[in-house]
């Protein structure tokens, strides 16, 4: 099965080996900003959510999480800095099924028809 992966990162397909591993997490696909940049600008990124932490690939694996860098973050502070919206939960079942019906690991669904989404396309 040919999987495509996202440019510019592997938060899906992280996402995706994280629920084979850890089938009670719940998946999310959705909307971030970049909290840091000059221009925060919307884009669509995928996180897994367990026992009130948030690991994402960016966090865990690139290394671009500072003191979260390698342990996550606490979910209530990951909300506040990115400010996640066009929410779709999904438990490690549903991502397993949709991975194998759209032969990629995300985003499905109509989030992010585009892979950068400008800020002001939120209200």
């Amino acid at each position: 099965m040919g999987i495509e992966t996202t440019p510019g990162g592997e938060c899906y397909s992280y996402a995706y080996r994280y629920s084979r591993k850890h089938p009670d997490a719940t998946i999310i696909h959705g909307t971030v900003i970049e909290p840091f940049a000059l221009d925060p600008s919307r884009h669509v990124h995928a996180w897994v959510e367990e026992d009130d932490m948030v690991y994402d690939w960016q966090t865990m694996v690139a290394g671009e999480g500072g003191k979260f860098t390698g342990k996550g973050w606490p979910r209530d502070l990951f909300y506040e800095m990115f400010e996640p919206e066009d929410i779709r939960k999904y438990s490690a079942s549903e991502v397993f099924k949709n991975t194998f019906k759209y032969k990629h690991f995300g985003p499905w669904g109509g989030i992010g028809s585009e892979k950068k989404i400008s800020s002001t396309s939120h209200s």
